[in-house]
C-alpha cells in the first residue's frame, strides 16, 4: 500500500471517528442518566492522560516546558476557552438537538475564524470568502428553520450552544499556533485536555449531580474517549504527514456527513429535506474556504 493511500485511509478513519463521537454523545445524553458537564469531565481528563502517554511513547518526552510561564498562559487559555468551551457547548448542543445537527453547527468554526481574521486585518472578505459566508448563512438558516423564517425548527438553546462551539473554534485554531509549531500537536492537545478537564471539574463540580450509567453506558464513554479523541488525533496527524494539510482538510467534510448518517442509521434521527440542504450548504461553505 502506498503512503498516499495510507494517508487517505488514516484521514477517513479519523474524520469518521469524530463524526461517530457526536452520535455516541447523543446516545449517552439521551439514553443514560448523565449530563453534559459530567460527560465533559469524563471525556477530557482521560483523553488528556492518554494523549500525553501517546506523546511520551512517540518521542520519549512529556513536554513539561509547556507548563513554564512563557507557555502556560497561552496553553491555559487554549485549554479553557478553546477545548473546554467547545467540548461542553458541543455536548449541550447535542442535548437540545441531536448528534448530527450539533456536529454540523460546530463545523461552522472555520467561518468564524475567517470573520475574525477579516476583522483583525481590517479588510472585507474576498470574493470566494464572501461566497462561503453567504453559503454558511443560508445553510444555517435552512438547518434552523427548514426554509420558513416564522418557524424555528431547532431548539433555540441547541442552536445557541452549537454556534458557541463553532465560535470557540477561533481560540482553538489561533491561540496555540506557536505552541503547536514548537512542541507538536499531540502534547499540546494532551496538556490542554488534562488542564481544561481538571479546571472544568473543579469549577463546575459536575459529580455533585447524581448519575447512573449501565455497563453499556460505561463502554460508550470509553468509546467516546478513544474514538472521539485519542484515535482520530493520532491518525489525522499521520494523514497530514502523508498527504498534506490541504487534502486532509478537504476530507474533513466526512465528519459532519458521517455524523448525520450515523444519527439516522443508529439513533433513528430524521432530517427534513430542507435541513439536509442546509447541511450541504454549510459543508460546501467550509470546502470553498479551504480550497
Amino acid at each position: 500500500m502506498t503512503s498516499e493511500k495510507k494517508g487517505f485511509i488514516y484521514t477517513i478513519i479519523a474524520t469518521t471517528s469524530w463524526g461517530i463521537s457526536g452520535v455516541l454523545g447523543d446516545y449517552l445524553l439521551n439514553s443514560q442518566s448523565i449530563t453534559p458537564s459530567i460527560l465533559t469531565s469524563f471525556r477530557m481528563i482521560p483523553a488528556g492522560i492518554l494523549l500525553l502517554l501517546l506523546s511520551y511513547g512517540k518521542d520519549g518526552h512529556l513536554h513539561i516546558d509547556l507548563l513554564k510561564k512563557k507557555n502556560f498562559i497561552t496553553l491555559y487559555s487554549f485549554a479553557v476557552l478553546g477545548l473546554v468551551a467547545i467540548q461542553f457547548a458541543f455536548l449541550m448542543a447535542i442535548k437540545y438537538t441531536n448528534g448530527g445537527t450539533a456536529t454540523v453547527l460546530q463545523y461552522l468554526g472555520p467561518i468564524f475564524v475567517l470573520l475574525f481574521l477579516c476583522i483583525r486585518e481590517k479588510r472585507l472578505p474576498r470574493f470566494f470568502e464572501g461566497f462561503a459566508l453567504a453559503l454558511a448563512f443560508i445553510g444555517t438558516y435552512y438547518l434552523a428553520t427548514q426554509g420558513n423564517i416564522k418557524h424555528l425548527v431547532l431548539d433555540p438553546k441547541g442552536l445557541f450552544f452549537g454556534l458557541i462551539a463553532a465560535l470557540c473554534t477561533v481560540v482553538y485554531v489561533l491561540a496555540p499556533q506557536r505552541l503547536l509549531a514548537e512542541h507538536g500537536t499531540i502534547p499540546v492537545i494532551g496538556w490542554g485536555m488534562l488542564l481544561g478537564g481538571i479546571t472544568f471539574t473543579l469549577l463546575a463540580n459536575p459529580f455533585s449531580q447524581s448519575f447512573h450509567l449501565t455497563l453499556s453506558g460505561w463502554f460508550f464513554v470509553f468509546l467516546l474517549v478513544i474514538l472521539g479523541t485519542v484515535l482520530p488525533y493520532g491518525l489525522y496527524l499521520e494523514g497530514v504527514r502523508l498527504i498534506g494539510a490541504v487534502k486532509t482538510s478537504m476530507l474533513a467534510a466526512i465528519e459532519p456527513v458521517s455524523a448525520v448518517l450515523f444519527s439516522a442509521i443508529f439513533l433513528g434521527t430524521s432530517f427534513h429535506k430542507m435541513e439536509l440542504l442546509g447541511i450541504l450548504l454549510i459543508i460546501l461553505a467550509v470546502y470553498v474556504i479551504e480550497k
